[in-house]
C-alpha cells in the first residue's frame, strides 16, 4: 500500500531531480500498516531531508510536517497522520540552501485499526 508523487525543484543553486511518490494505498487501508514512499530523482543537489506534508483538503497541509532523513524514502502513515480519513499529501526536499517546491499531490483514504474488543468473555 504505497502512494507515489513527483517533485522537481530548485533550492538555491542546487537542483533536485524528480521525486516520485508511489501511488498504491488502497482505499480504506489501515493507517497503522500503510506506507507512504517515494523515489529520489536522479541528479541535482544533496538532499538533507524530505518533508512529508498532509492535510484533509487539497494543497492545505495542516498536519505537522514529518522530516525523513535520506537515504530513507518512506514513512509509515501512523507516523504522519493522527487518525484515519481522507488525506492529500505532498513531499518536498530540503538542504541548507532551502526547500524545493512540493511534489505533485496524491490523495487517499485510510482507516484506523479495529478497536480492542470490550467485555470479551472466553468460554472453555
Amino acid at each position: 500500500m504505497i502512494k507515489k508523487l513527483v517533485i522537481a525543484g530548485i533550492i538555491g543553486l542546487v537542483s533536485f531531480g524528480s521525486l516520485k511518490l508511489i501511488d498504491a494505498i488502497a482505499a480504506g487501508a489501515n493507517r497503522q500498516t500503510s506506507t507512504l514512499a517515494w523515489t529520489a530523482g536522479v541528479g541535482g543537489g544533496v538532499v538533507e531531508k524530505f518533508l512529508v506534508k498532509c492535510g484533509t483538503s487539497s494543497k492545505n497541509y495542516t498536519t505537522p510536517y514529518k522530516e525523513v532523513l535520506p537515504p530513507n524514502t518512506r514513512v509509515k502513515l501512523s507516523d504522519v497522520l493522527a487518525s484515519g480519513g481522507t488525506y492529500f499529501c505532498a513531499v518536498s526536499a530540503a538542504n541548507s540552501f532551502g526547500e524545493s517546491v512540493n511534489s505533485n499531490e496524491v490523495n487517499f483514504t485510510v482507516g484506523d485499526p479495529p478497536a480492542n474488543p470490550a467485555n470479551l468473555t472466553v468460554n472453555p
